[in-house]
């Protein structure tokens, strides 16, 4: 799934750039208690990951034992506690791959793996209020531990993705305001499997290819996520992988979807043979937070595809196309 997180840090002031290589949590870590404006950034990368997190409370408290202490107050200019962020780099533990600062309704309010898959764990939450002391909102962050697979396709389809058809293998995801997520995932489905009979007879038949997505898809998730598409889907591209940071799968791509033809010759044989067209979609979805329902979905159809064909034991094997 997602990158490993190796580095964080809180910058302050509204208008602060973030810095070059980082992602920023778009939510002001003293949201709704006035003092100054602070927000978490971290960096994915492929150094050594930090696997744990933990806020500690006190103006002069260390950092437990194997944490480094980010000297930044998390309630700076609000009153309130003196609240320090503390991360690990501690090889025992499996590194964490996403942080999401939530504005709860209740104290200590769990968030779910914001996605499908009954692998994915659950978001771990901090306890420690971040507005401890200062009043307003329940403000608390979330981390979750994700196993990298933005790579799964990068060196196209073979035979053994067939027995994963429809799974969805995560490359990257990033909290986009105080209520989205944005997740791109990368998926193998069948676009066309055909049973052909024995035959003295070469087989010939055509395929349609659809490649990229459409206009309205990418204008939906536009709107969701704020930014301005215009039509341009290079500008609509540059834009997502600059909302997603690094990743470990290829840069994404989309374009205005098109249709194309292809002709498939095959020899004769005397035994029932299967043919499969598999393709592999790019997908971004805007999920909620909290509920983790998809608020929208795009689906890019992308050049990365195989051709199957069986043999006399029935074994699909990877058919090889001029």
């Amino acid at each position: 799934m997602t990158v490993a997180i190796t580095d964080i840090r809180i910058i302050e002031g509204k208008s602060t750039p973030t810095p070059q290589g980082y992602l920023q949590v778009p939510v002001d870590l003293n949201y709704s208690v006035g003092g100054k404006y602070l927000y978490l950034c971290f960096k994915r990368s492929k150094d050594q990951p930090i696997t744990d997190l933990k806020v500690i409370e006190g103006q002069n408290a260390s950092p437990p034992p194997g944490y480094t202490k980010i000297d930044i107050d998390l309630n700076w200019g609000a009153g309130g506690k003196y609240l320090y962020l503390c991360y690990t780099k501690d090889g025992a533990r499996q590194p964490i791959s996403d942080i999401v600062v939530r504005i709860a309704t209740q104290s200590r309010e769990k968030l779910g793996p914001l996605y499908e898959r009954e692998d994915v764990g659950r978001y771990e939450i901090i306890p420690e209020d971040l507005n401890w002391g200062a009043g307003g909102k329940y403000l608390y962050l979330y981390y979750i531990r994700l196993v990298d697979e933005g790579d799964y396709f990068n060196n196209g389809v073979k035979e053994y993705m067939l027995a994963n058809v429809g799974k969805e293998y995560e490359s990257s995801r990033i909290q986009t305001d105080p209520y989205k997520t944005l997740i791109r995932a990368e998926r193998l489905v069948i676009v066309e499997r055909i049973l052909i009979p024995p035959s003295i007879e070469s087989f010939k038949h055509t395929i349609e290819i659809v490649r990229g997505t459409t206009e309205t898809q990418a204008e939906t998730i536009s709107r969701e996520l704020e930014i301005s598409m215009g039509g341009n889907f290079k500008k609509f591209s540059t834009e997502i992988n600059q909302k997603l940071g690094f990743s470990s799968s290829r840069t994404f791509e989309t374009y205005e979807e098109e249709r194309v033809t292809r002709e498939i010759q095959l020899g004769a044989a005397d035994y029932s043979r299967q043919f499969v067209y598999a393709q592999v979609q790019d997908v971004l979805k805007v999920i909620d937070v909290p509920s983790g329902v998809t608020k929208s979905e795009l689906i890019s159809k992308t050049v990365e595809s195989g051709y199957f064909i069986s043999n006399a034991q029935g074994e699909l094997t990877q058919l090889a196309l001029p």
